[in-house]
């Protein structure tokens, strides 16, 4: 039998039923908690709880632009290296070494061949604007025109000329066969091989060519391939 009381409608059917708002209402120490008052949320305290610094992006020094020194590295290309001096005709700067002599005058009958890897800014020139020409030193011309012993035009190929008696012999650095109307420049004091014969035996021996600018030049060189500006070889123009 369910019976029903006044008490703010609260029903008893044998056991007692009720909606907790009302029991609250009827029982003074049963409070209701109110948002307003909640205790602050600590989560959104743990960016400042915690020990300063930690997992801050900016613990560097703002002015500190990294660990490693941007100059430190030995590839500083302030360093250029120009050379090593030691005859293997690699190109290196326009510094005339000591002289070490006396020198002896390189004598020769005959040329076999001119290898110019060692004379990059020779070959930079334009196919046939500049020749590097082999004659004996007593000849009064030697260029385009003239008898040689051996010929290298710039972009070409070697021309073997005229073989003879032993002499000692001159290099011409001369326009042609082209006209192209350009100086020479050598900023780097740069080499040749030069495949020669002496009573029908090879030698080879790396001529050294120097710096210069200009439309031709001559040089007269020693048996260790260092060239002078002279035929008695007291004028050093490049050395090994």
């Amino acid at each position: 039998m369910k019976t029903t009381h006044g008490l703010a409608g609260v029903a008893y059917d044998g056991r007692v039923r009720r909606s907790l708002p009302l029991a609250c209402v009827l029982v003074t120490a049963c409070t209701l908690p109110n948002p307003a008052f909640n205790e602050p949320d600590t989560a959104a305290d743990d960016s400042t709880s915690g020990e300063p610094g930690d997992g801050d992006p900016g613990d560097g020094d703002p002015e500190d632009t990294g660990d490693g020194d941007s100059g430190d590295g030995d590839g500083d290309n302030t360093d250029t290296d120009t050379g090593d001096g030691d005859g293997d005709g690699d190109p290196e700067a326009c510094v005339l070494e000591e002289p070490n002599g006396p020198y002896a005058v390189l004598e020769l009958d005959g040329i076999e061949g001119m290898e110019m890897n060692g004379a990059p800014e020779f070959n930079a020139i334009r196919q046939n604007c500049y020749s590097i020409t082999i004659c004996p030193a007593e000849q009064g011309n030697c260029g385009i025109n003239t008898s040689f012993l051996g010929r290298h035009p710039s972009g070409g190929m070697f021309a073997k000329g005229g073989s003879g008696v032993l002499t000692p012999i001159k290099v011409v650095v001369h326009p042609g066969p082209a006209l192209c109307g350009q100086p020479a420049l050598f900023t780097t004091q740069q080499s040749f091989e030069l495949n020669y014969v002496v009573s029908a035996v090879e030698n080879s021996v790396s001529v050294r060519l120097p710096c210069f600018e200009g439309n031709d030049t001559t040089l007269f060189i020693a048996e260790d391939g260092s060239s002078f500006w002279d035929s008695k070889l007291t004028d050093p123009a490049a050395l090994w």
